[in-house]
């Protein structure tokens, strides 16, 4: 995973599969790294629309919170993903 993965990662705001809170200082990033990755979607439009699509049948989600704040993200590359959500994911959704 990236540096912007790691920042995640320090925040430490994460809970393990079983609800309890994980503790950055305590748990190595390279053995939660697949955890992490597995909750954020990063990838092409198509690629977000399954992954969407997973989590509502799965989870019944009717919501889901974009963040598109990251270390090394600039306005220019932000307002491309904004808008191919906005053209290429979000029209799926109805």
């Amino acid at each position: 995973m990236n540096h912007t993965g790691q920042d995640y990662y320090s925040w430490g705001h994460l809970q393990d599969r079983n609800g309890r809170e994980i503790d950055p200082n305590e748990v190595d990033f390279s053995s939660i790294k697949n955890e992490v990755l597995d909750r954020m979607i990063v990838c092409r439009p198509e690629c977000a629309i399954e992954r969407i699509e997973t989590y509502r049948k799965r989870l019944r989600a009717t919501e889901l919170m974009i963040k598109l704040s990251f270390t090394g993200i600039t306005h220019e590359m932000r307002m491309n993903l904004i808008r191919t959500i906005a053209e290429k994911v979000m029209p799926y959704f109805g």
